[in-house]
C-alpha cells in the first residue's frame, strides 16, 4: 500500500509542476516531509505567491490516506479547506487554465 501510495504522490508531484507553472526549490528541512519542490515567494505582508498568484494563507490539513496518517501542507486563500478536498485533488485527473484554489507543497509521513 505505501508502495502505491508513494508512486502515486511522485505523478501527482509531476502533474501538479506541470499544471501550476512554479519552479522548484527547496521548501523544508524536516526529515519527515516529503517535498513537491514547489517554489514560493512570502511576501512582506505575510502573503505567498506561487506562479504569479497569490495566496494568504500556509496551512496544514491532516487526514488518513489509505491506512497511513498524512498531514498535506498547502497556499490557499481558504481556511476552511478540508484534508478530503486536498486529497480528492491528487486522485483526480482535471486539467484547467483556472487559478488552482490551493497549491500542495507536499506531505509529513506520519508512519
Amino acid at each position: 500500500m505505501i508502495k502505491k501510495l508513494s508512486i502515486f504522490l511522485l505523478l501527482e508531484l509531476l502533474s501538479i509542476s506541470i499544471l501550476t507553472g512554479c519552479r522548484t526549490a527547496e521548501h523544508d528541512t524536516d526529515p519527515s516531509f516529503k517535498n513537491f519542490d514547489v517554489e514560493y515567494t512570502i511576501n512582506d505582508d505575510g502573503t505567498y505567491t506561487c506562479s504569479d498568484h497569490t495566496y494568504k494563507h500556509k496551512v496544514e490539513v491532516s487526514g488518513i490516506e489509505g491506512e497511513l496518517p498524512v498531514t498535506f501542507v498547502v497556499l490557499t486563500n481558504n481556511t476552511d479547506l478540508t484534508f478530503e478536498e486536498v486529497s480528492y485533488s491528487l486522485k483526480r485527473a482535471d486539467i484547467t487554465t483556472d487559478v488552482p484554489e490551493f497549491i500542495i507543497l507536499g506531505w509529513y509521513d506520519e508512519t
